[in-house]
């Protein structure tokens, strides 16, 4: 049985580079994965397994992938050794973050980092706000009005 790997869009050979060795799903270890078994040439229950990778991408902050291009490489993978697909135990999705969420993840961190930072000021201010509002005791005035409302039978002519 050989290892047959589709990547970015193309199927990709054994010894071939398929990833950046500085990509964060590979420093980082930034991913999703689903593992599916194969029975006769065809992904058992893959709708199941690519719903289940698109929540766990979601809960994770990773955009959910492109479900058609994935059976399209799920497809492909398959097709490139017929032989072997009718006997292949299973088959593996991975996910990972792309560039653009990479950057926006450093964006809002930096922002996230900027406004803890400012909070310990912050709550200092509002403190001293505080403090500064009730430490002078000043007796308050408040127009008062009293109503009685009397029903009329009740009420002495």
């Amino acid at each position: 049985m050989s290892l047959v790997i589709w990547a970015e869009g193309r199927l990709v050979g054994q010894g071939e580079a398929a990833l950046s060795a500085v990509d964060h799903g590979i420093t980082v270890g930034d991913g999703v994965f689903e593992t599916c078994t194969v029975f006769d040439g065809r992904a058992f229950a893959l709708t199941r397994h690519l719903r289940r990778l698109a929540r766990s991408a979601t809960g994770l902050g990773l955009a959910a992938p492109d479900e058609q291009k994935v059976r399209d490489g799920v497809a492909a993978a398959l097709a490139e050794d017929p032989d072997d697909a009718e006997d292949a135990l299973f088959s593996r999705v991975e996910l990972e973050k792309s560039k653009e969420e990479l950057e926006q993840y450093r964006r809002d961190r930096r922002n996230w980092q900027r406004r803890l930072d400012e909070l310990d000021a912050e709550r200092e201010r509002e403190l001293a706000a505080i403090e500064a509002r009730y430490s002078r005791q000043e007796p308050h005035l408040f127009p008062v009005a009293v109503v009685f409302v009397i029903p009329s039978r009740e009420a002495v002519r």
